[in-house]
């Protein structure tokens, strides 16, 4: 395996998102895959105080609930909590110039957030574990019900989920490709 790059693999089976997936190792203990990797999968999202990570939403008091997302867990063990927030909004980045070729509109980032004008698309959040960094984004699949106005990813014109997700995969090993290629060939002065 080239450093940097990672295994992506599409689950099948519905998993609700609690927060205690964002764990070392969650694609080898759940779907045998050793070393840097993304999981994808759909399931609900509904995360209790005791495991958020986000200080900020656990001061706040903020209820992080959807009926059906897409979700993306990644964890890459060559990679420090800075890299990671750089690569979590790399990803929102790619996903709103994907959503911007297939449906043509232009999304807002926010840090890691993606809107639809004032309409949140995504949530996600970065941390460490011991031997590991990792990220969680998610984007909604049902925006009814939510605490915050939300749009979902059909609202906005993606009805393919999973070709959505793979073109997006694609686009993702691209950038980490060309950015370990743009790393490795300057000379050095």
């Amino acid at each position: 395996m080239e450093i940097y790059m990672f295994d992506y693999i599409r689950a099948e089976k519905y998993i609700t998102y609690d927060g205690a997936q964002l764990s070392a190792h969650f694609a080898y203990k759940n779907f045998n895959i050793l070393g840097n990797s993304i999981v994808v999968f759909k399931g609900g999202c509904r995360i209790p105080y005791e495991n958020m990570v986000d200080l900020e939403d656990v001061i706040n008091h903020d209820e992080i609930y959807s009926k059906e997302m897409l979700h993306f867990i990644a964890e890459f063990f060559d990679f420090s909590l800075t890299e990671m927030i750089m690569l979590q909004r790399i990803f929102a980045s790619l996903v709103s110039e994907r959503i911007l070729f297939e449906t043509g509109k232009v999304l807002r980032r926010d840090g890691d957030d993606l809107f639809l004008r004032d309409r949140k698309l995504s949530i996600s959040i970065a941390t460490t574990t011991g031997v590991s960094s990792m990220f969680h984004f998610a984007m909604n699949l049902d925006s009814s019900d939510t605490p915050v106005d939300t749009i979902s990813l059909g609202e906005i014109g993606i009805e393919n989920i999973w070709d959505f997700t793979d073109k997006l995969m694609e686009c993702l090993k691209k950038e980490i490709k060309g950015i370990r290629g743009a790393r490795c060939k300057v000379i050095p002065r």
